[in-house]
């Protein structure tokens, strides 16, 4: 199932590398976004600000920031997945958001326009026509 968000960004952080465990490292950057909602007719804003923070992971994931910018409208495909754990003897879940794709709003709504094809004319009404009169011809 596709999630995703479209708001407008307030920060992008800088790349981190994250030492793992196993020797390796992982690369990271976050991406936060207003996402707070509006009323259509009015245009005042919610009064519960929607802030969510995105983390972009891998090297594939960090580049895809390289060419957003603070207060571009983006909208970021992202995927829920979840992990359980035994801690302590009892069972713990968490629950990450896992951003797989960014696009510029503008930039594709500004492309789906100039792939639109021009408006064909509408055709004119044709009335019928009336059948002949001539019936010295019909076989019956």
């Amino acid at each position: 199932m596709v999630n995703k968000q479209t708001g407008r960004v307030l920060a992008i952080g800088q790349t981190q590398s994250i030492a793992l465990k196993d020797g390796k490292t992982l690369l990271k950057r976050e991406l936060l976004l207003d996402c707070t909602r509006f009323d259509p007719y009015t245009g005042v804003r919610d009064t519960f600000e929607n802030t969510p923070l995105f983390e972009f992971s891998g090297d594939k994931g960090v580049a895809m920031l390289d060419g957003i910018q603070v207060g571009q409208v983006v909208s970021v495909t992202f995927d829920l997945q979840g992990t359980r754990y035994e801690k302590d003897g009892q069972t713990k879940y968490f629950t990450r958001v896992r951003p797989y794709a960014i696009e510029d709003v503008k930039a594709k709504t500004q492309q789906q326009s100039v792939q639109q094809p021009a408006p064909q004319p509408t055709p004119q009404y044709v009335a019928p026509q009336a059948a002949p009169q001539n019936n010295s011809n019909l076989p019956f």
